[in-house]
């Protein structure tokens, strides 16, 4: 049953109009006294709407949306009725959780400093202390927030040997994501929110999101955001490992996309169709190895077309091959190829790690 709390937002809209009325301050304190009461008892009796989304980390989790004011205190928003939450979770991927007002304390998250509620309406807004007060309860105070870092990385990635490998390598926000999930500017801005820190380089590591970061790079005014334009997991990989602390932000974004451009991917997958691309025959079923610019190789066994992939990829300036094998293929038929290959090119390094992605049997780089 949809939620709707005439009584309260009337009570709130009048107390707010009431506190903003050019008047005397004895005037005000008497009219504020009585409504404040009456807007008391409407809140204690009422039942609102706690926004949160689905951790895209983690689906186990849930995210609580906040808002910050001028002076960068975190705010939690809280609605009246589903008119007020549709006002702000328009565009975004919410749903609301319905709770008494005497359950608000336990859902607060560490570092709100305040309760608003409908942030989009009269703007009420009720701190700890102040709903301590109202409840008879004692509120811990809000958790100081995370020390603001020199630099933070967002990265996009899909598979959980990926996510690892960039988490360890210095990645601070993963935003899932892939050739069938695009995350949205949105989903970007979201990203930034998370992480504390004067620079946030942002590896799209896809072409088709690049657009998006970018978007969300000049719709940000509190950072100092910075897009490198990875269009592959092996180029965000190579991004992070070129980045120097002692830098600025300028000469680090020179230096990591100057890194990226020595970069070759090949990524194996299924055709879903019969089709022509690139002067290959493709059958549906058939393995493809698909490169930078296009298809690299096609054939009916994943260990060859993947092999015929990694020549097509490599020259006489190549000194590392590392191989991401995907949630679909076995660890001995990836060891396999990794030997296949590495006695092949005896001049070369060759990786072997676990990406865990769908879609793409293996992920080849080559620098």
């Amino acid at each position: 049953q949809p939620l709707f709390n005439s009584t309260l937002q009337l009570s709130g809209i009048y107390f707010m109009q009431e506190l903003r009325r050019p008047i005397k301050k004895e005037e005000r304190t008497v009219n504020l006294r009585e409504m404040e009461e009456e807007l008391i008892v409407n809140l204690k009796k009422s039942e609102f709407l706690v926004a949160m989304a689905t951790d895209p980390e983690d689906p186990t989790k849930v995210n609580i949306p906040y808002l910050k004011n001028k002076q960068g205190d975190i705010l939690q928003p809280a609605f009246t009725d589903v008119m007020e939450f549709d006002k702000f979770a328009r565009g975004k991927k919410l749903r609301a959780a319905k709770v008494p007002f005497a359950k608000l304390p336990g859902l607060i998250i560490n570092q709100a400093k305040a309760f608003v509620i409908n942030p989009m309406g009269f703007n009420l807004i009720l701190d700890r202390v102040q709903l301590g007060k109202i409840l008879g309860v004692e509120i811990p105070p809000a958790a100081a927030p995370a020390e603001k870092k020199a630099a933070a990385f967002i990265a996009v990635s899909v598979g959980e040997g990926i996510n690892a490998i960039l988490k360890d390598l210095g990645v601070d926000y993963i935003i899932e994501g892939g050739q069938t999930m695009n995350p949205s500017t949105e989903d970007v801005l979201n990203a930034i929110e998370k992480v504390n820190a004067e620079t946030v380089y942002v590896l799209p590591n896809n072409k088709n999101i690049i657009l998006a970061a970018n978007q969300a790079k000049y719709m940000t005014e509190d950072k100092k955001i910075v897009v490198i334009p990875t269009k592959t997991i092996a180029q965000g990989i190579t991004a992070v490992i070129n980045y120097v602390p002692d830098l600025s932000p300028e000469e680090n974004e020179a230096a990591m996309t100057e890194a990226i451009e020595t970069v070759r991917t090949g990524e194996v997958t299924y055709a879903v169709r019969d089709t022509v691309i690139d002067d290959h025959e493709i059958h549906q079923g058939d393995y493809m190895g698909i490169g930078d610019a296009g298809i690299l190789a096609v054939g009916q066994a994943i260990e060859t077309v993947t092999k015929d992939m990694i020549d097509s990829m490599m020259d006489e300036d190549m000194e590392l091959i590392s191989i991401y094998y995907g949630q679909e293929t076995k660890e001995e038929d990836a060891a396999a190829l990794r030997d296949k290959v590495a006695e092949k090119y005896p001049a070369c390094d060759v990786e072997l790690q676990y990406g865990g992605q769908p879609i793409y049997y293996y992920i080849v780089s080559a620098e």
